[in-house]
């Protein structure tokens, strides 16, 4: 399940979670750190989508969560920890499981993404995601400092714009695959 090779994985940034605002910088820090890696617009979008949905999931759900994002030459892995620890939350994560289900068949996360995976340990719940990345790219520690420096310096802009750039960039893409074929 995991695409990570232990030895070579690298804590990139952290981040908590805990509003509809949290999600959109969210959105546009996986939307970043996909670009960043080398991901193909399309696997970006596909990505980012999934990453997104399950935090805006975790915040309808438990409130609050914290992300950790890491790195290595294979894969982007995004893990989402969220605390069930109170008996409303148990209930709550036990009616879930069985919309989970729905919903990954619905937005088919899978698909979306190389691996998905949750577990709970205890009373934290820990879902992880990941994206395969382009090899060829070499992530020394400057690097990493750099894209820490970018994915931590991301402003909010108005869910508008953020929707009007996705449509173009959907737009774009469609484009390119039409003319292929």
């Amino acid at each position: 399940m995991n695409l990570h090779n232990r030895s070579l994985k690298v804590d990139l940034i952290e981040f908590n979670f805990a509003s509809e605002t949290d999600v959109l910088l969210m959105y546009k820090r996986v939307k970043n750190l996909g670009e960043l890696a080398g991901m193909s617009i399309y696997d970006q979008l596909r990505f980012t989508t999934a990453v997104t949905e399950m935090i805006r999931i975790c915040c309808l759900l438990f409130g609050t969560g914290h992300s950790i994002f890491y790195i290595d030459k294979q894969c982007i892995e995004i893990e989402l920890r969220v605390n069930i620890e109170g008996p409303i939350d148990r209930i709550k994560l036990e009616a879930e499981m069985g919309r989970s289900a729905a919903l990954e068949n619905h937005l088919n996360i899978s698909q979306l993404t190389d691996a998905f995976q949750v577990d709970i340990e205890g009373t934290i719940m820990k879902i992880v995601l990941a994206k395969r990345i382009n090899a060829q790219k070499a992530f020394f520690r400057d690097t990493i400092n750099k894209w820490n420096t970018i994915l931590g310096n991301i402003v909010i802009v108005s869910p508008y714009e953020e929707i009007k750039k996705s449509n173009i960039e959907l737009l774009k893409l469609y484009e390119g695959l039409k003319r292929n074929e």
